[in-house]
């Protein structure tokens, strides 16, 4: 069954020489899969990844604190 999920991927920044949280939102069946393809096509090196389910909840609470949600586009 497919469902959306949030990734949240801490990745090294040069300009501020330091570890930045991206979100990333997904729909997916595999959560797991897509963390190592993130971690495969990824330029930055990421020092960890979380995800859990999108709720309305978490989605407003992201909009509230000014984070960026990016859609992460699975290849499958």
């Amino acid at each position: 069954m497919i469902k959306s999920y949030f990734f949240y991927v801490r990745k090294y920044s040069i300009f501020t020489n330091d570890y930045e949280l991206y979100v990333y939102k997904c729909k997916t069946t595999d959560p797991f899969h897509v963390m190592g393809e993130m971690l495969y096509r990824s330029m930055e090196q990421i020092q960890r990844i979380d995800f859990n389910e999108v709720t309305p909840e978490r989605e407003k609470f992201w909009q509230e604190q000014n984070q960026t949600i990016y859609t992460w586009f699975n290849k499958y």
